[in-house]
């Protein structure tokens, strides 16, 4: 709803008795824009496949954006990029999976 929704200063300051709080939220009101998103531009696996080739150059190999887009077009140049792109997805969702297990067994205690 925009970040002077009545509601949401109610949330952040009832957050605040917990610590620290950052509202982060649109500058303009955005009622059913999610609904609007998905509807009209579906994600794909291509996509998620490609995310996921981005933050491993950014996060893991330390690219710049710029660099992570050069090295995306070397590799759709090489005919690589949709194996790296796949790669970077598997190697994202066992990393995810690693640390819920790992939460899950610290929960679960010795």
């Amino acid at each position: 709803d925009g970040y002077l929704a009545p509601g949401l200063g109610v949330l952040a300051e009832a957050a605040r008795t917990l610590g620290t709080v950052h509202v982060v939220a649109p500058d303009r009101e955005q009622s059913a824009t999610s609904h609007s998103l998905t509807m009209h531009l579906p994600i794909r696996a291509r996509d998620l496949e490609l995310i996921a080739l981005i933050r491993h150059l950014v996060h893991e190999e330390r690219y710049t954006i710029e660099g992570a887009k050069q090295r995306i077009d070397e590799l759709r140049q090489e005919g690589a990029a949709a194996e790296a792109a796949s790669r970077a997805l598997e190697r994202s969702f066992v990393r995810a999976l690693r640390t819920e297990l790992e939460e899950l067994l610290e929960l679960l205690g010795p």
